[in-house]
């Protein structure tokens, strides 16, 4: 699995929140390079609260000599905020295999 995080900038007071939606989609990386991942992001304020959520998402494991593959993360729908971005991640060497990164 590949981890990244998705964070605020913003300061949110007790019982405030925010929260984005996030979804990947196929750059150069093929669906069978990864798994598809969406879901939503929840940022609390308070005590108790976060400003950082880490989303995983699977990597294939196929052992093919390939060069540098991307594919991204969309955010959208922000919901107590007012920007969404796309992340664009590249996994570097082989995907999936030993000494495969994401960066």
């Amino acid at each position: 699995n590949a981890t990244f995080a998705i964070s605020i900038n913003a300061a949110l007071g007790t019982g405030q929140y925010a929260s984005v939606a996030y979804s990947t989609a196929t750059g150069t990386a093929g669906s069978g390079d990864f798994t598809s991942t969406s879901g939503s992001a929840m940022f609390m304020g308070g005590a108790g609260g976060n400003t950082i959520v880490n989303v995983s998402v699977p990597i294939g494991s196929d052992t093919l000599d390939e060069d540098n593959e991307v594919f991204y993360i969309n955010l959208s729908s922000p919901t107590n905020g007012t920007t969404a971005s796309t992340m664009v991640i590249i996994v570097s060497k082989k995907i999936g295999a030993p000494g495969a990164s994401a960066k």
